[in-house]
C-alpha cells in the first residue's frame, strides 16, 4: 500500500526493515515465538492464521528472491515449468515458475515432509499460475524448533 501511495520503493524497503527484514527478505531482527496457554477452567482453542498480504510487489519480491536464490528443478521436466525452494533457518518457500504461454495448473504434494506445517490448509495443495508469472505454493515453517524437521515436495502437472 506504501508503494501504490507513495510511489517510492523505498518506504517499502523501511517498512520491511521495521518488521525485521532484511533486503534479501530474510527474517534477521526478529524471532520466531512460540505461545503457550494455561487456563483453569475455560477450554481454549486458538487457531493459527496467516499474514495476509494483499500487495503484488511483496509476492513479486519473495518469488523473484526464491527463483533467484533457490534450489530449481524442472517440473515433469519441462523447460517452461519449474519449482524453486529457497531454504532458510526458520522457513522453505517453494515457488513454481511458469515460463510458458499459458496457464498451468501444478499439484504441490509436501505431505511427506516431517515437523513443517504450510500457510495453506494443507502441505498438499494445488496452485495455478498465469503464463510468464511465478507463484508461491508453500512457505512451510518448523512445527517444532527443538525437533529436526525434513521438507519433501513432489510437483505434479494438473491437465486443464
Amino acid at each position: 500500500m506504501e508503494v501504490q501511495e507513495s510511489g517510492d520503493i523505498g518506504s517499502l524497503n523501511q517498512t520491511l526493515k521495521l518488521m525485521g527484514y532484511n533486503r534479501d527478505l530474510q527474517l534477521d531482527q526478529a524471532a520466531p515465538f512460540s505461545l503457550s496457554v494455561y487456563t483453569v477452567r475455560s477450554i481454549v482453542s486458538l487457531t493459527p492464521r496467516p499474514v495476509v498480504v494483499d500487495s503484488e510487489l511483496i509476492n513479486k519480491a519473495i518469488c523473484r528472491l526464491a527463483v533467484e536464490k533457490g534450489m530449481a528443478i524442472k517440473v515433469k521436466n519441462l523447460n517452461d515449468l519449474s519449482l524453486h525452494q529457497h531454504q532458510l533457518n526458520h522457513r522453505v518457500t517453494i515457488v513454481v515458475q511458469n515460463k510458458s504461454h499459458s496457464t498451468v495448473k501444478v499439484r504441490l504434494d509436501c505431505s511427506k515432509s516431517e515437523n513443517c506445517t504450510s500457510h495453506q490448509h494443507s502441505l498438499d495443495c494445488e496452485v495455478e499460475v498465469p503464463p510468464k508469472n511465478s507463484v508461491v505454493g508453500h512457505h512451510l515453517l518448523q512445527l517444532i524448533p527443538s525437533i529436526p524437521w525434513k521438507v519433501d515436495c513432489v510437483p505434479s502437472l494438473i491437465l486443464l
